[in-house]
């Protein structure tokens, strides 16, 4: 117990010596933590990327978490140093993920992302299977989809005509549209 109290006092004097600008004294902690095995194993565990991709995830981690060190962003106040890093790396991560995929999307030719409807009959199956699907919707979200794309009503009538506020209406939309779009994914 006596041992942990001086190990976690030793530790904030290291955070203290960071703030200060005190290089060897992120060498020390970096050490002490072993933090570079810890951030290591975190990205390697929830992130599915190339040797290089994580090499640069782990890089952009472990210069973030001392740049919040240099710049005095932690306190012992706001909880144990661990959990305080841990929260960069689940950051650093999701923004990656984020990147990621919006690098992705843009790289994919045009032609990829809406499938191309030839001939009368395909977009005759596309709009019966686009009508089932929308059938298959419980009746609030029938409605909204039919007012907005349908009859083009804008969400302040829509609002106004089912009595609901135009943050339901969003919602409904999106929550509709996200049901169909995993219904036409199975179709297409």
């Amino acid at each position: 117990m006596i041992k942990d109290c001086v190990a976690k006092e030793s530790i904030y004097t290291l955070v203290r010596q960071i703030g200060l600008g005190d290089y060897q004294a992120e060498g020390k902690l970096i050490t002490e933590l072993r933090l570079l095995e810890k951030v290591t194993f975190m990205v390697r565990a929830r992130v599915r990327a190339s040797r290089d991709d994580h090499k640069d995830l782990i890089s952009d981690v472990m210069m973030a978490i001392l740049r919040n060190l240099r710049e005095g962003k932690y306190t012992p106040e706001k909880g144990p140093i661990e959990s305080y890093l841990a929260g960069i790396v689940r950051f650093k991560i999701v923004d990656f993920i984020k990147l990621k995929s919006r690098h992705a999307r843009s790289e994919l030719p045009e032609e990829h992302l809406l499938p191309e409807i030839d001939t009368r009959y395909e977009r005759r199956d596309l709009n019966a299977a686009l009508r089932v699907a929308i059938q298959q919707l419980d009746k609030r979200y029938q409605e909204v989809l039919i007012l907005k794309y349908f009859q083009d009503k804008p969400v302040s009538e829509i609002s106004e005509c089912l009595r609901i506020t135009r943050n339901q209406v969003y919602n409904r939309i999106h929550y509709a549209l996200s049901i169909l779009r995993h219904i036409a994914h199975d179709y297409l």
